[in-house]
């Protein structure tokens, strides 16, 4: 999501499905490095694989990562390549 890849991972189809279903999320030290504290929580949030406990579309709108960065939603224009989120905390893969 904010490294540049899915956060799951598995050596086969199998384990890939078994760690999506067990909720299973690691940041890796080099890839998230650039990620904030925020970031990482935000995206816990959004993957917790109990549905009561998962954070909703409304509250992860009002959630600190996502509040900072709103203000940028209303000027970006129509037709624009660049992504309101592009402030160098997603990390650049090489």
């Amino acid at each position: 999501m904010l490294c540049g890849y899915e956060p799951f991972y598995g050596e086969s189809e199998k384990e890939l499905v078994e760690a999506n279903k067990k909720g299973r999320v690691e940041f890796d030290k080099c890839d998230w490095a650039g990620v904030s504290v925020e970031g990482r929580d935000l995206v816990e949030k959004m993957l917790h694989t109990n549905p009561s406990i998962r954070i909703s579309a409304t509250d992860a709108l009002q959630h600190p990562w996502i509040k900072r960065r709103a203000p940028s939603l209303g000027s970006r224009t129509e037709g624009s390549d660049s992504s309101p989120f592009d402030d160098g905390e997603s990390c650049t893969l090489s």
